[in-house]
Protein backbone atom coordinates (compact mmCIF):
# COMPACT_ATOMS: atom_id res chain seq x y z
CA UNK A 1 0.00 0.00 0.00
CA UNK A 2 3.09 2.34 0.30
CA UNK A 3 2.84 4.93 -2.46
CA UNK A 4 -1.06 4.58 -2.65
CA UNK A 5 -2.83 5.23 0.74
CA UNK A 6 -4.28 8.34 -0.75
CA UNK A 7 -5.79 6.86 -3.59
CA UNK A 8 -7.32 3.60 -1.74
CA UNK A 9 -8.70 5.77 1.23
CA UNK A 10 -10.14 7.82 -1.70
CA UNK A 11 -12.18 4.42 -2.55
CA UNK A 12 -15.33 3.57 -0.94
CA UNK A 13 -13.72 -0.22 -0.73
CA UNK A 14 -10.20 0.47 -0.23
CA UNK A 15 -10.55 2.90 2.67
CA UNK A 16 -11.54 0.05 4.94
CA UNK A 17 -8.20 -1.39 4.03
CA UNK A 18 -6.15 1.62 5.61
CA UNK A 19 -8.66 1.45 7.89
CA UNK A 20 -8.11 -1.69 8.96
CA UNK A 21 -3.86 -1.65 8.95
CA UNK A 22 -3.96 1.60 11.58
CA UNK A 23 -6.44 -0.58 13.88
CA UNK A 24 -3.62 -3.77 13.79
CA UNK A 25 -0.62 -2.52 13.08
CA UNK A 26 1.40 0.76 15.28
CA UNK A 27 2.41 3.43 13.27
CA UNK A 28 6.29 2.38 13.77
CA UNK A 29 5.45 -0.81 11.02
CA UNK A 30 3.50 2.10 8.79
CA UNK A 31 4.63 5.38 9.38
CA UNK A 32 3.93 5.75 5.71
CA UNK A 33 0.85 5.67 5.67
CA UNK A 34 0.05 9.48 8.14
CA UNK A 35 2.87 10.82 5.80
CA UNK A 36 1.29 10.54 3.27
CA UNK A 37 -2.31 11.91 4.36
CA UNK A 38 0.05 14.63 5.43
CA UNK A 39 1.61 15.10 2.09
CA UNK A 40 -2.14 15.61 0.46
CA UNK A 41 -3.57 18.05 2.81
CA UNK A 42 -5.01 18.08 6.76
CA UNK A 43 -8.26 19.85 5.08
CA UNK A 44 -9.03 15.97 3.93
CA UNK A 45 -10.87 15.67 7.24
CA UNK A 46 -14.15 16.95 5.71
CA UNK A 47 -13.72 14.23 3.49
CA UNK A 48 -16.10 11.35 3.05
CA UNK A 49 -13.86 8.52 3.57
CA UNK A 50 -10.76 10.23 4.91
CA UNK A 51 -12.45 11.18 8.15
CA UNK A 52 -13.08 7.84 8.77
CA UNK A 53 -9.47 7.25 8.40
CA UNK A 54 -8.53 10.58 10.74
CA UNK A 55 -10.73 9.09 13.46
CA UNK A 56 -9.31 5.44 13.31
CA UNK A 57 -5.75 7.20 13.55
CA UNK A 58 -7.14 8.93 16.77
CA UNK A 59 -8.71 5.92 17.98
CA UNK A 60 -5.98 4.07 17.87
CA UNK A 61 -2.54 5.74 17.93
CA UNK A 62 -3.48 9.81 19.54
CA UNK A 63 -0.14 10.08 21.10
CA UNK A 64 2.44 9.29 18.61
CA UNK A 65 4.19 11.97 17.40
CA UNK A 66 2.91 11.78 13.39
CA UNK A 67 -0.70 11.59 14.23
CA UNK A 68 -0.13 14.63 16.48
CA UNK A 69 1.40 16.73 13.89
CA UNK A 70 -1.77 15.41 11.69
CA UNK A 71 -4.24 16.74 13.86
CA UNK A 72 -2.38 19.68 14.77
CA UNK A 73 -2.82 21.07 11.05
CA UNK A 74 -6.32 19.99 11.10
CA UNK A 75 -7.29 22.14 14.15
CA UNK A 76 -5.24 25.18 12.17
CA UNK A 77 -8.26 25.27 9.86
CA UNK A 78 -11.12 23.85 12.14
CA UNK A 79 -13.23 26.19 11.08
CA UNK A 80 -14.53 24.20 8.49
CA UNK A 81 -14.62 20.59 10.01
CA UNK A 82 -16.66 21.61 13.18
CA UNK A 83 -20.23 22.47 11.31
CA UNK A 84 -19.41 20.26 8.47
CA UNK A 85 -21.13 17.09 6.97
CA UNK A 86 -18.21 14.77 7.45
CA UNK A 87 -15.47 16.85 9.43
CA UNK A 88 -17.83 16.58 12.39
CA UNK A 89 -16.71 13.10 12.83
CA UNK A 90 -13.14 13.83 13.32
CA UNK A 91 -13.72 16.98 15.87
CA UNK A 92 -16.53 14.78 17.89
CA UNK A 93 -13.26 11.90 17.85
CA UNK A 94 -10.41 14.72 18.86
CA UNK A 95 -12.80 15.39 21.64
CA UNK A 96 -13.09 11.83 22.50
CA UNK A 97 -9.61 10.49 21.83
CA UNK A 98 -7.67 13.87 21.43
CA UNK A 99 -4.85 15.33 23.77
CA UNK A 100 -6.20 17.99 26.49
CA UNK A 101 -4.79 20.67 24.74
CA UNK A 102 -6.18 19.66 21.17
CA UNK A 103 -9.74 19.21 22.95
CA UNK A 104 -9.11 22.52 24.71
CA UNK A 105 -8.39 23.96 21.20
CA UNK A 106 -11.74 23.23 19.57
CA UNK A 107 -13.73 24.68 23.12
CA UNK A 108 -12.14 27.69 22.32
CA UNK A 109 -12.91 27.92 18.50
CA UNK A 110 -16.51 27.06 19.94
CA UNK A 111 -16.91 29.71 22.66
CA UNK A 112 -15.46 32.14 19.84
CA UNK A 113 -17.86 30.89 16.92
CA UNK A 114 -20.41 31.12 19.68
CA UNK A 115 -22.01 28.32 21.30
CA UNK A 116 -25.78 28.63 20.63
CA UNK A 117 -25.19 29.32 16.78
CA UNK A 118 -23.34 25.92 17.42
CA UNK A 119 -25.70 24.29 19.20
CA UNK A 120 -28.50 25.27 16.53
CA UNK A 121 -27.04 22.91 13.77
CA UNK A 122 -27.09 19.23 13.66
CA UNK A 123 -23.71 18.74 12.80
CA UNK A 124 -22.46 21.02 16.09
CA UNK A 125 -24.92 19.82 18.37
CA UNK A 126 -22.90 16.66 18.05
CA UNK A 127 -19.44 18.18 18.53
CA UNK A 128 -20.99 20.34 21.19
CA UNK A 129 -22.10 17.14 23.13
CA UNK A 130 -18.81 15.55 22.48
CA UNK A 131 -17.21 18.61 24.29
CA UNK A 132 -19.54 18.07 27.21
CA UNK A 133 -19.18 14.20 27.59
CA UNK A 134 -15.13 14.58 26.84
CA UNK A 135 -13.18 17.29 27.63
CA UNK A 136 -11.61 18.34 31.06
CA UNK A 137 -13.68 20.17 33.90
CA UNK A 138 -12.41 23.68 32.88
CA UNK A 139 -13.44 23.66 29.58
CA UNK A 140 -16.90 21.80 30.60
CA UNK A 141 -17.41 25.09 33.09
CA UNK A 142 -16.35 27.27 29.87
CA UNK A 143 -18.89 25.73 28.40
CA UNK A 144 -21.90 25.90 30.27
CA UNK A 145 -21.26 29.27 31.64
CA UNK A 146 -21.58 30.47 28.38
CA UNK A 147 -24.18 28.63 27.63
CA UNK A 148 -26.15 29.95 30.47
CA UNK A 149 -25.54 33.11 29.41
CA UNK A 150 -28.28 33.19 26.80
CA UNK A 151 -31.19 34.19 26.62
CA UNK A 152 -34.26 31.85 28.19
CA UNK A 153 -35.87 32.50 24.36
CA UNK A 154 -32.58 30.86 22.65
CA UNK A 155 -32.04 27.87 25.11
CA UNK A 156 -36.10 27.25 24.74
CA UNK A 157 -36.24 26.96 20.81
CA UNK A 158 -33.42 24.23 21.18
CA UNK A 159 -36.25 21.74 22.36
CA UNK A 160 -37.84 21.99 18.57
CA UNK A 161 -34.95 19.93 17.69
CA UNK A 162 -33.78 16.14 18.42
CA UNK A 163 -30.13 17.50 18.07
CA UNK A 164 -30.97 20.75 20.14
CA UNK A 165 -32.55 18.14 23.55
CA UNK A 166 -29.23 16.44 22.96
CA UNK A 167 -27.58 19.37 23.71
CA UNK A 168 -29.58 20.32 26.78
CA UNK A 169 -29.41 16.69 28.17
CA UNK A 170 -25.68 16.70 28.07
CA UNK A 171 -25.83 20.02 30.01
CA UNK A 172 -28.23 18.32 32.64
CA UNK A 173 -25.57 15.94 33.44
CA UNK A 174 -22.93 17.91 33.61
CA UNK A 175 -23.52 19.43 37.24
CA UNK A 176 -26.20 19.89 39.76
CA UNK A 177 -25.56 23.70 39.49
CA UNK A 178 -26.32 23.54 35.68
CA UNK A 179 -29.14 21.27 35.53
CA UNK A 180 -30.76 24.15 38.38
CA UNK A 181 -29.76 26.63 36.12
CA UNK A 182 -31.63 25.24 33.07
CA UNK A 183 -34.49 23.30 34.48
CA UNK A 184 -35.40 27.05 35.71
CA UNK A 185 -35.73 28.05 31.63
CA UNK A 186 -37.44 24.83 31.28
CA UNK A 187 -40.10 24.82 33.41
CA UNK A 188 -43.19 26.75 31.92
CA UNK A 189 -46.07 25.19 31.83
CA UNK A 190 -46.79 25.57 28.48
CA UNK A 191 -43.23 24.46 27.69
CA UNK A 192 -43.56 21.35 29.78
CA UNK A 193 -46.45 20.29 27.84
CA UNK A 194 -45.75 21.24 24.36
CA UNK A 195 -42.48 18.81 25.30
CA UNK A 196 -44.62 15.57 26.36
CA UNK A 197 -45.73 16.05 22.61
CA UNK A 198 -42.45 14.63 21.58
CA UNK A 199 -40.01 11.65 21.92
CA UNK A 200 -37.26 13.95 22.47
CA UNK A 201 -39.19 16.59 24.47
CA UNK A 202 -40.42 13.58 26.74
CA UNK A 203 -36.53 12.10 26.72
CA UNK A 204 -35.37 15.82 27.66
CA UNK A 205 -38.09 15.88 30.54
CA UNK A 206 -36.80 12.23 31.66
CA UNK A 207 -33.44 13.51 32.12
CA UNK A 208 -34.41 16.69 33.96
CA UNK A 209 -36.92 15.41 36.53
CA UNK A 210 -39.33 17.60 35.45
CA UNK A 211 -43.66 17.17 33.87
CA UNK A 212 -46.46 18.86 33.52
CA UNK A 213 -49.54 19.16 35.41
CA UNK A 214 -51.02 16.24 33.71
CA UNK A 215 -48.23 14.63 33.62
CA UNK A 216 -48.94 12.42 36.45
CA UNK A 217 -51.64 10.50 34.90
CA UNK A 218 -51.45 8.27 31.93
CA UNK A 219 -54.52 8.34 29.07
CA UNK A 220 -56.39 4.83 28.36
CA UNK A 221 -54.63 4.70 25.51
CA UNK A 222 -51.26 4.95 27.04
CA UNK A 223 -52.53 2.43 29.22
CA UNK A 224 -53.39 0.43 26.72
CA UNK A 225 -49.98 0.50 24.77
CA UNK A 226 -48.25 0.06 28.15
CA UNK A 227 -49.97 -3.07 28.09
CA UNK A 228 -49.37 -4.22 24.72
CA UNK A 229 -45.50 -3.71 25.74
CA UNK A 230 -45.76 -5.60 28.34
CA UNK A 231 -47.14 -8.67 25.93
CA UNK A 232 -44.17 -7.75 23.89
CA UNK A 233 -41.47 -8.45 26.13
CA UNK A 234 -43.00 -11.76 27.79
CA UNK A 235 -42.59 -12.93 24.06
Amino acid sequence: MKGVVAEAINSPYANYVIQKIITVLSPQEVPFVVEEIQAVGPQLACHEYFCRVFCRLLENTAADESTKRLIDSMLTDTEEPLLHTYGHFAVECVLEHGLAYQQSQIVALILRRGIMPVAQRRTGAHVLESALKHCSSEDKQALALKFLETSSDKIVGLTDTTWGCMVLRAMLCLSPWAAQQLCHHLSSPKLLKELETTRHGRRLLEVAGLHSVSGGSSSPNEEENGQRKSVLEEL
